[in-house]
């Protein structure tokens, strides 16, 4: 018997299931909290990682979705994180007594369009599933109970710049169909490796390029995150520093190395140019921000842009090193997040420098794990950062790429003097606050955390080995 088409879109499927199941629930159980749609969310989210697993290789619909080792990778990093970042979350709306509904609703979308865009052949899809996701973003960014104008303005311009980017992948996706004919992956890299490029082709796909990097929240396209990320909730500040970051990497990997490569001369240069402008601007603008989580979006950007600058040289071992370097940056960004919920006082979580000086003094344990990840975050030995960061620097003298190397290095000092700030406060500063007790839940994930930073510190081979093996299966 043939297996059916459509189990290859089981775990899509499975997710978007939640749906009606949570708004049934919603309208008609009277008894319902905050956990009664968290566990709604992880059942469904662990039934689509499970069939994800089963049916890793089955394809259904080869022209508009792929599923391979590559995908699965990615796809179940992105679910476990956000697995990880549901129980927290739950913690935030216990604390607030705010209803989790939408919340779990519109994440769960947004995991689908996700799951959705790392499997994605077709560039109708990607545009699709881009615009969707700037709404779905839209949608999340107003589910903060505060309706003052500093929580308005960043929302609205937000909106604004979506529908402009919305636009301009449209259009790109327009002018490539004129040019090739179709947005099959297959069809336009068959057509690139003929030479028949023009000025047209390249804009489209420069258009094409630029959308999804303003997804990325790569400069200079990051000014949305860094915008939004200090007035949004920190439930979907956390979702959208985190869960999103494997999503875009591993569609922009697959489109640079399979479709676009014919023109790798072209994109490598604007590559590096989006990436050492974030590398410059994160490390500059960390030092000039008060409020610590625009402050790590700021240090975000700094890394995403050495991320990205990994992956220019476009062959097996920047692709190696970029997945190395991201995967240990989201794993100590998960921990600074998490931090973030024991950053406490009279109900509310504490957003400025200044509300958490000395409380090394008070939570001690919460602060060591602070200091232990921006340790890793800046790349200094002995810890998992340092990974990241060698990798890198491996990787740009391979390619020759001594001023690259050297813009990064000062680059570093400049973010590390940032972190200085941070650690300076929390421990050598005098105590404002009488801060609130910190949930057990809190420090079962920090101390998970740390055990994955120092087991894959003490043994890389289980960050690399077969990571290694299933990213080469894209070429």
């Amino acid at each position: 018997m043939e297996t059916p088409k459509w189990l290859s879109l089981l775990p899509e499927a499975l997710l978007l299931l939640s749906l009606p199941i949570m708004l049934i629930v919603k309208y008609f159980r009277e008894s319902q909290t905050a956990k009664t749609f968290y566990t709604l969310a992880k059942v469904f989210l662990v039934l689509s990682l499970v069939s994800g697993l089963i049916f890793y290789d089955f394809n259904g619909y080869p022209h508009w979705l792929m599923n391979n080792q590559y995908t699965i990778l990615f796809k179940l990093i992105i679910g476990l994180l956000s697995m990880a970042w549901f129980f927290l979350s739950l913690k935030w709306f216990l604390n607030k007594d705010e209803d989790s509904a939408a919340f779990y609703a519109l994440s769960m979308v947004s995991l689908t369009l996700l799951f959705l865009l790392i499997s994605a052949q077709n560039l109708i899809l990607v545009g699709t599933i881009g615009v969707m996701l700037m709404g779905c973003n839209f949608l999340m960014l107003r589910l903060n109970p505060k309706t003052d104008e500093e929580t308005f303005l960043p929302r609205r311009r937000y909106l604004v710049f979506s529908l402009f980017f919305a636009a301009v992948l449209i259009l790109g996706c327009v002018m490539l169909y004129q040019e090739v004919g179709s947005l099959s992956y297959e069809y336009i890299s068959a057509f690139l490796a003929k030479g028949q490029i023009n000025a047209k082709l390249l804009a489209a796909i420069v258009c094409i390029i630029a959308s999804l990097l303003y997804l990325a929240a790569l400069a200079p396209f990051h000014f949305w995150m860094t915008d939004v990320i200090g007035t949004a909730i920190l439930p979907v500040g956390g979702f959208l520093s985190i869960i999103p970051a494997f999503a875009f990497f591993g569609c922009l990997a697959d489109l640079l190395f399979n479709v676009f490569m014919p023109l790798k001369a072209s994109l490598q240069p604007l590559l590096t140019g989006f990436a050492v402008l974030s590398v410059v601007l994160g490390a500059l603008s960390a030092n000039n921000e008060n409020n610590i989580r625009r402050l790590f979006s700021y240090a975000g950007l700094y890394n995403l842009g050495l991320v990205y600058l990994c992956l220019v040289g476009l062959n097996d071992n920047s692709l190696l090193s970029a997945f190395v370097y991201l995967l240990v940056y989201i794993l100590s960004l998960s921990g600074i997040y998490t931090v973030f919920f024991g950053f406490k006082a009279k109900g509310d979580y504490l957003t400025d420098l200044p509300d958490i000086s000395g409380i090394a003094a008070d939570k001690p344990y919460i602060s060591a794990a602070f200091l232990v990840f921006m340790i890793s975050l800046i790349g200094s030995p002995p810890l998992l950062g340092f990974l990241g960061i060698l990798s890198l620097a491996n990787n740009l003298v391979l390619q020759g790429s001594y001023i690259l190397l050297a813009v990064v290095l000062v680059s570093l000092l400049l973010v590390a003097n940032a972190y200085l700030r941070v650690i300076q406060t929390v421990y050598f500063e005098d105590c404002n606050e009488e801060f609130d007790r910190v949930d057990n839940g809190i420090y079962i994930c920090l101390f998970i955390n740390l055990i994955i930073v120092i087991v894959s510190l003490l043994n890389p081979g289980y960050l690399l080995h077969d990571a290694e093996k299933i990213l080469f299966t894209i070429f």
